[in-house]
Formats: structure tokens, C-alpha cells, sequence
């Protein structure tokens, strides 16, 4: 999301369009997770996890679980579905 908003930044005249633009990014790229399976939620070993909203939205620390066996939002990666034909 951050790529795409610093690729996108010369339309941006205020903040709020700067927020309208990153809201609309995160419900695309939540649909990609939740809805249409083209993109994976994966953790660093490469194993699938349950698609969530923080990861997608690139929120930053605090934003996953604590640590105690659950992992934080930084500890995951998203990643296009290898069986999703481009």
C-alpha cells in the first residue's frame, strides 16, 4: 500500500484525499484476501494464514496479536495465490 500511495502522491492535494485513497486501497486489497482468494496471507515460513484485515491494511506495531504464540501484523507477508492465473 505504501508503494502505490508514494507512486500516486502527485494527485494528492490534500489530506483528505491522501485518506480516501489509502481507505480505498485497503478495501481492495481486503477484497483480494477475503473474497476473491488472489491474494495469500502468509507468515515468514511461508505457511498460509487466516487472511486478516491488519496485514492487509499494513497497520504497524500492535496492530496483530501479542506475542505468546500469536504473531503480530510485521510477521506477516501478503503473497498472490500461486493457483490465481494472471
Amino acid at each position: 500500500m505504501a508503494w502505490y500511495l508514494s507512486e500516486t502522491f502527485a494527485d494528492v492535494t490534500d489530506v483528505a484525499t491522501f485518506e480516501e485513497k489509502k481507505r480505498t486501497v485497503s478495501m481492495v486489497i481486503r477484497r483480494m484476501i477475503k473474497h476473491d482468494n488472489t491474494i495469500l496471507v502468509v507468515d515468514r515460513r511461508g505457511e498460509t494464514g487466516g487472511g486478516t484485515s491488519s496485514a492487509a491494511e499494513g497497520e504497524g506495531e500492535g496492530a496483530g496479536e501479542e506475542s505468546g504464540g500469536k504473531e503480530k501484523s510485521e510477521d506477516k507477508w501478503l503473497r498472490l495465490n500461486p493457483n490465481h492465473d494472471l
